[in-house]
């Protein structure tokens, strides 16, 4: 496999590893944008609904109140004194077609803590006690050829904690989307783009050994003459490549050390100068990109950035330092040459 196209795969899988995170990211937001079909309230003990949703679609319910407790517990991960409101609802619900056919059946519960799919919001806590919002998600199911979907519900009250429920309410959201194929699909993309990206990897650097192979690098030899560059100078543009490593131990280190080095050492040789110059870059153009994916992070693809950005760090000051340590005029690929030549 030829060096481009070894780049070719190398950025293809880049690209389908970030793009993984299209899919997931899609579940993320459309479960938070989908707003409730219809609403109705509950009566806090048993009651029993008729809806019309959109046939053959995928739907489900979702128990909403307003819970008070009495019962709380001191947050163990706040470094502040902060309190978790303590609840626990159980609920007992199926919902049937028009013929009587169960869709889905289950007994689950509203709590506060391993209570399945829960959201709270309008938390206020102190050590007395607790009020919130408490939304729990039913499980989705397919909705008949007729739209017609029937509930019965019942809700229990808190024995465990005493904690009491107000204005409980009861959502039914259609046309959901069946999270399983796109997160197994984001994931499957992620992994191939991974596989992508590292044979590539692998391929390019193999390349470039050849190549410095073929062109070998100038070391001290009597036997050549004078002006040939010492392989100490090669050694010094080495070690201001691996210094980048410094960054995972010292805040911004992975720029100061070699700058630091680089300013100490750049007059020995054009060569120390050139690649001082090229590790700069290269470590400036890696924060810009790690500052982009950590902002980026509101939106989930953040993440898939920051490790794609992490792997294409270390890949590439492993491949600096080793190109350098040849006495090669290496360039790093995809960066933004903020100080020139």
């Amino acid at each position: 496999m030829n060096r481009v196209t070894a780049i070719a795969l190398l950025l293809i899988g880049m690209l389908l590893f970030m793009g993984s995170c299209a899919p997931i990211g899609y579940v993320f937001y459309h479960e938070a944008a989908i707003d409730p079909a219809e609403t109705v309230s509950l009566s806090g003990f048993s009651d029993e609904f008729t809806f019309q949703a959109i046939p053959n679609t995928l739907a489900r319910f979702t128990v909403q109140a307003n819970v008070s407790t009495a019962s709380v517990q001191e947050d163990p991960e706040s470094i502040s004194d902060e309190y978790e409101a303590r609840f626990k609802f159980p609920i007992t619900y199926t919902v049937s077609d028009a013929s009587g056919n169960i869709l889905v059946s289950e007994d689950v519960m509203m709590a506060w803590k391993d209570g399945g799919s829960i959201s709270k919001s309008n938390e206020e806590t102190s050590s007395t006690g607790g009020t919130l919002t408490a939304s729990t998600s039913l499980d989705k199911f397919t909705v008949p050829a007729d739209g017609h979907v029937n509930i019965n519900i019942e809700l229990s009250p808190d024995s465990t904690y005493e904690a009491s429920m107000a204005a409980p309410q009861l959502h039914l959201y259609g046309d959901m989307i069946n999270n399983t194929w796109y997160i197994t699909g984001g994931i499957l993309m992620g992994f191939l783009g991974f596989v992508l990206a590292m044979v590539g990897f692998i391929f390019a650097v193999a390349n470039s050994a050849q190549e410095s192979i073929r062109q070998p690098a100038l070391v001290q030899d009597i036997t050549i003459g004078e002006g040939t560059r010492d392989k100490n100078i090669n050694q010094l543009a080495m070690y201001i490549q691996l210094s980048a490593f410094a960054g995972y131990i010292i805040p911004l280190g992975s720029v100061i050390v070699p700058v630091i080095l680089w300013m100490i050492w750049r007059d020995k040789d054009p060569y120390i100068d050139e690649m001082g110059r090229e590790a700069t870059n290269f470590q400036l153009s890696m924060i810009l990109y790690y500052i982009i994916s950590f902002v980026l992070c509101f939106i989930i693809i953040g993440f898939f950035l920051i490790t794609a950005a992490f792997i294409f760090h270390i890949a590439f000051i492993i491949t600096g330092s080793m190109q350098a340590s040849r006495g090669v005029s290496y360039r790093y690929p995809m960066i933004i040459r903020f100080i020139k030549d």
